[in-house]
């Protein structure tokens, strides 16, 4: 699991504005049971949606472990 973490972290490094990164990165932190992180990144993957891809669903779980 490091290994994928390292690969969201060098991905959001390379192109911090691309929302699909911090998208994964909070599936990721959800799943791990961190919350207080992916709601940090989730709000951080709306913020940088502008194409509202990601958006929708990321709202729904925000809502979910807020």
């Amino acid at each position: 699991m490091g290994n994928v973490i390292g690969a969201y972290n060098e991905s959001m490094r390379n192109v911090p504005k691309d929302p699909r990164s911090h998208d994964y990165f909070d599936k990721l932190y959800l799943k791990r049971k961190k919350s207080s992180f992916a709601i940090e990144k989730f709000a951080e993957s709306i913020r940088l949606n502008k194409q509202n891809i990601y958006t929708p669903e990321a709202k729904h779980l925000l809502e979910k472990i807020t």
